[in-house]
């Protein structure tokens, strides 16, 4: 598909929406797929202008507990949370879907203690027993989930935050390669199209996707 409207990308991966967003400054890359935590902080601070709204992503950045906390919780979050560590990425759409989740339960930032970590390194710290709570998104949520039998205890749409996926460029590449960005936004849209046409054949590729990562 990239072929046929005259481009040819080249890929680069970033653990989180954080380190993407730095990558701005040293034009490692030129348009992108990112959170809208992320974005807004790109515009504010690398020039980064949205060009459009991938999905709503509130059901899947959430807040996990382990399996023998959650009834507790449930029934008493504020007693169960407050002073308690919850592991997070920093300027990510798992601490703002977290953030809408305390403030769900009446819990205030300052009576907790976050604990910044990069994605990987927060799924290996949960794993291995730190922190009452997880904030992330997904497939770490699925990873949690499969590994330790962590399970979701508030996601961003319990919560009432919308959590929407962006679509960014590099404003002085846009300005310079508005065509480029056009074909760009064409390609995802077609794959999306494709995705809700194709979705058994869509779920192995994603299946697989999930594996090697």
């Amino acid at each position: 598909w990239w072929a046929e409207v005259g481009l040819k990308p080249e890929f680069v991966v970033y653990p989180a929406g954080a380190q993407q967003i730095a990558g701005a400054a040293s034009k490692s890359w030129d348009v992108s797929s990112t959170g809208s935590p992320p974005a807004v902080l790109g515009s504010q601070r690398y020039d980064i202008v949205t060009v459009g709204l991938t999905n709503d992503e509130s059901a899947t950045n959430a807040v996990l507990a382990r399996k023998d906390k959650i009834a507790a919780i449930k029934a008493n979050p504020a007693k169960e949370i407050k002073g308690q560590q919850i592991l997070l990425s920093p300027n990510s759409t798992g601490e703002y879907a977290t953030m809408a989740c305390l403030k769900k339960w009446g819990i205030q930032r300052s009576e907790v203690s976050i604990v910044t970590l990069a994605p990987a390194q927060l799924v290996s710290a949960y794993t291995g027993g730190n922190g009452l709570l997880a904030g992330t998104w997904a497939p770490n949520t699925y990873t949690l989930n499969e590994q330790i039998g962590a399970e979701v205890i508030c996601s961003g749409k319990d919560a009432g935050a919308m959590v929407p996926g962006a679509l960014i460029a590099r404003r002085e590449f846009a300005t310079a390669n508005p065509e480029a960005v056009q074909k760009f936004l064409a390609v995802y849209l077609r794959a999306v199209a494709y995705q809700k046409a194709n979705k058994a054949e869509f779920m192995s590729y994603l299946r697989k996707l999930f594996e090697a990562n």
